[in-house]
């Protein structure tokens, strides 16, 4: 059993057409990838948003469910040495529009860290 699930876990058809096929595709990347470097690296994303999808799960299946994503975030943001999640209060699920300066104060603390870091890449970038 654990052999079949393994081959149709990972196996994408020929054509990806659904979001599904997309994601075995990214399975089998992922499984195939080396470590990930040492870069900025940041994850953000809304608080309660488990709380947005619509009546067809219980309260408590819910309250889950937003356990389960603040943990694999975390698992995510763990991937990458200095990775960190950032929760935002207030939005949905476009962060950016809804609170483009959650998005920006990162991006730009992540740009600052890789000038600092390597001290080749300036501002000034006139001939």
């Amino acid at each position: 059993m654990n052999q079949i699930l393994s081959i149709t876990r990972f196996s994408a058809p020929e054509n990806p057409k659904t979001e599904a096929d997309y994601r075995n595709i990214t399975r089998e990347q992922v499984s195939k990838s080396k470590p990930l470097p040492r870069i900025p690296f940041v994850i953000l994303i809304s608080a309660g948003r488990a709380k947005a999808i619509g009546p067809i799960f219980s309260d408590a299946a819910i309250e889950e469910m937003a356990k389960l994503d603040l943990a694999l975030n975390d698992k995510l943001a763990a991937l990458i040495p200095g990775g960190r999640q950032i929760i935002v209060a207030g939005t949905g699920h476009d962060i950016h529009v809804d609170k483009p300066e959650a998005l920006i104060a990162p991006v730009g603390e992540m740009i600052k860290q890789v000038r600092e870091s390597h001290p080749v890449i300036r501002e000034d970038r006139t001939p």
